[in-house]
């Protein structure tokens, strides 16, 4: 690996030398016992940033040479191979895949990559099994034959083997709404920093990678707003104005829990956008810009971003219909006073919220009455309100 790095890539070659020169050590703390030493003697170590950049690199004396190989054969033509990191993926006919594996398995060792056929996996429709199979056992590969497969987040395959595989995935999340639902009666500020932060980016990343998913993720969306939602406002129900209200950015009045039905489709689209120009060089055998893909990349985010802001424009629009001035004024006002909402919470930086004052100023700001009001004032006597509190000149809360 230093090799390669020092001939390809000669700038970053003395960074990766101080790094790798030695073995790396991996204490192992045990209770009550002496500490144990391991050394990590071969491979990039695991959460190196720079291990995506080492593999690309490293591996790209094998990936020329694997070329060079089928040139030589006459078997280019009709094939496609992308590499992620050590994960190689073929797309053409059996016979070319059974040539090249067969390659890789014989010259991948001096490169340092060791080829296991037995944990590859061939995707194919059943009627092409058959004839695979035949192909692969002439030259002596055992693979796995199936109708689709998990591919970096994403799946390739039959739209029914799709269905199997995301099922589990639906079932974890609510799992995981519903228990994050019963935190949200006793810690709402916590079960919403989860929510927005660690659950719900993990299924929006499943939306850029998989296309045709947003009916499948509705059993989502009937957790967070039969449950989720209402734990968080410790309301019985939520109505419909609400829970669109709550889908949108924090910044426009909302609370940034999207619904996943509704950004599937985008979150796609713009994912597609976004690579074209990578897809097209891997699709024709071309030189890669990589100034030029990350044009393409900030361009797509940006206008993104002004369709998504228009929209959510929008709709703020429509809800803002048939409301009293007070309403409105509130909907207004919300779109600069949500930084509560987007911090995280931190006992280190002061930044908890009890239940009761989460809960609360959520009521407050989306003009609900905040639970376990008094009746009457303690300083006047007159029917006591949120705006009566903050402007009565007898009560005990100007006093204090």
């Amino acid at each position: 690996m230093l090799w390669t790095i020092r001939h390809l890539w000669p700038r970053a070659s003395r960074f990766a030398f101080n790094c790798y020169r030695f073995y790396s050590i991996l204490i192992v703390r045990n209770l009550n016992q002496p500490i144990t030493i391991l050394h990590s003697k071969e491979g990039v170590q695991q959460g190196d940033p720079l291990s995506m950049l080492l593999y690309g690199i490293t591996l790209t004396p094998l990936i020329k040479h694997l070329k060079n190989e089928t040139n030589n054969q006459d078997i280019i033509v009709n094939i496609l191979h992308s590499w992620y990191a050590d994960d190689a993926t073929l797309v053409t006919t059996p016979e070319i895949t059974s040539k090249i594996i067969t390659i890789l398995t014989k010259s991948g060792p001096s490169y340092g990559y060791f080829v296991q056929p037995e944990k590859s996996f061939h995707i194919c429709t059943a009627e092409q099994e058959q004839h695979s199979r035949l192909i692969f056992s002439n030259n002596n590969l055992k693979l796995n034959y199936v109708r689709g497969h998990r591919y970096l987040g994403g799946f390739l395959g039959d739209e029914s083997e799709k269905i199997k595989w995301l099922q589990p995935k639906i079932d974890s999340w609510k799992t995981a709404i519903k228990t994050l639902s019963k935190v949200a009666r006793t810690y709402p500020q916590s079960a919403y920093a989860s929510f927005t932060n660690c659950l719900q980016p993990q299924w929006y990343y499943l939306c850029r990678l998989t296309p045709n998913v947003s009916q499948l993720l509705m059993p989502l969306e009937d957790e967070i707003k039969n449950n989720f939602l209402p734990s968080l406002f410790s309301l019985p129900n939520i109505d419909q104005n609400l829970r669109t209200l709550t889908s949108l950015p924090v910044k426009f009045g909302g609370l940034n829990i999207q619904n996943p039905t509704d950004i599937a489709e985008t979150a796609y689209n713009t994912s597609v956008t976004s690579t074209k120009y990578l897809v097209s060089s891997l699709l024709n055998n071309t030189n890669f810009d990589f100034s030029t893909h990350s044009v393409l990349i900030k361009n797509t985010k940006n206008q993104t971003k002004k369709d998504q802001n228009y929209k959510y424009e929008s709709i703020l629009a429509s809800l803002k219909e048939n409301q009293t001035k007070q309403t409105c004024d509130k909907l207004e006002r919300n779109h600069t006073t949500g930084s509560w909402l987007s911090t995280t919470p931190n006992a280190l930086n002061g930044s908890i919220l009890t239940s009761e004052e989460f809960q609360d100023n959520l009521r407050i700001r989306y003009n609900i009455i905040p639970k376990n009001l008094p009746d009457k004032c303690d300083g006047c006597n007159k029917p006591f309100t949120v705006n009566h509190a903050l402007n009565c000149k007898n009560g005990g809360l100007i006093n204090l």
